[in-house]
Parts: structure tokens; C-alpha cells; sequence
């Protein structure tokens, strides 16, 4: 446990000179082909359990912060071992402060009686802490909504002081959330 550094692995969608290192492992390259260690980042493991041996299965569990590659754990914890490993069934129990409890099944949803306003939670509830913006130019707003990168000068849009490649609220003239916005400056 503790703070370690991990390499992304290759089938990922991680980018390297602007294209996602799956595509070069579809076209034969290997870690060995590529220097990436710029791509190394920390990540934390909080806890890591092991949860049974029955050999070779071993099951694990481990609680650890946003970015961890587990596959790659479990990889570098065998290489440790002096063995190898892969990951047969993973399963993510907890993500942005959403336990796997609070889901709903595709199944639960077909049997029991309910609405999407039973089982959705509420845009402004996921967005807790966002700063909020409501641009007065509507067909701005009507661009982002609809998914469209907008590119241009920002003075004047009264967006809420930002820290760099910020995530805002969107909210229409009415007060009603419509979306996430990212910002890159």
C-alpha cells in the first residue's frame, strides 16, 4: 500500500505523440518499442487484501485512487513474486463516491415497476462543488449541449473564475442543469 508509480498499459486509452496506446498494440508494438515512462503517473493503494488462494485463482481486493490501472497491479504484485498473472474478472465496487449497491440491474429495472426518475440521480446532485454557468448567448448553450467542442475567445461569456481545464455546470437561462462543460486554456 502506499503511493507507487504506474506505467498505462499498452491496450489503453492513454495517448502517446497524439494517438491512444491501443492502436500501436493493435499494430504489433510493445512497451519495449516505446518509451513511456513520460506516461508514468503516481497513483495511490490505499489497502490492498488478499481475499482467498485456491491456485492459480487469487482473489484480491483493494481500495485506491482514481487512475490506478488494477490489471497492471495485479501484473507488478506476480511480478514481485517472481510468477506472472492476468485478471480474469474484475469488478469495480466503488467510483466518484457511487457504491455498486446504489446501481440498478438492466434485469431489476425490466421486473419491478419504475420510472427513470426513480433510478436517476439528479444532475446537480452529481455535480456537488462544480462552479455553475449560465451563458446568455443561447445558441452557445445550445452548441455545447449538443455535444460541440466550441473554440474561441472566453472574455465576456461571464464564466465563474477557473482554474486551468476546469469542469463547470451548465445551466440554462432558467436555472435548470443541462450538462457538464470542460474547459481547456
Amino acid at each position: 500500500h502506499g503511493v507507487i508509480r504506474q506505467t498505462p498499459p499498452m491496450f489503453s486509452a492513454v495517448k502517446f505523440k497524439g494517438k491512444e496506446l491501443y492502436k500501436y498494440a493493435r499494430n504489433g508494438s510493445s512497451p519495449d518499442d516505446l518509451n513511456l515512462t513520460d506516461l508514468s503517473r503516481e497513483v495511490e493503494i490505499k489497502w490492498l487484501s488478499i481475499d482467498f488462494i485456491d491456485l492459480p485463482v487469487i482473489g484480491m481486493s483493494v481500495e485506491c485512487s482514481k487512475g490506478t490501472y488494477v490489471r497492471t497491479l495485479a501484473l507488478d504484485i506476480a511480478e514481485q513474486l517472481g510468477t506472472t498473472a492476468h485478471v480474469t474478472k474484475l469488478t469495480r465496487l466503488q467510483s466518484a463516491g457511487f457504491a455498486i449497491g446504489d446501481c440498478a440491474t438492466i434485469e431489476q429495472l425490466s421486473r419491478e415497476p419504475t420510472t427513470l426518475e426513480d433510478v436517476l440521480i439528479p444532475l446537480d446532485q452529481l455535480a456537488i462543488g462544480l462552479p455553475t454557468w449560465r451563458p446568455d448567448d443561447m445558441v452557445l448553450h445550445k452548441r455545447l449541449v449538443d455535444g460541440q467542442t466550441v473554440v474561441g475567445e472566453i472574455a465576456g461569456l461571464g464564466l465563474p473564475p477557473l482554474a486551468t481545464n476546469a469542469d463547470v455546470l451548465l445551466k440554462s437561462t432558467d436555472g435548470s442543469s443541462t450538462g457538464i462543460v470542460s474547459t481547456v486554456f
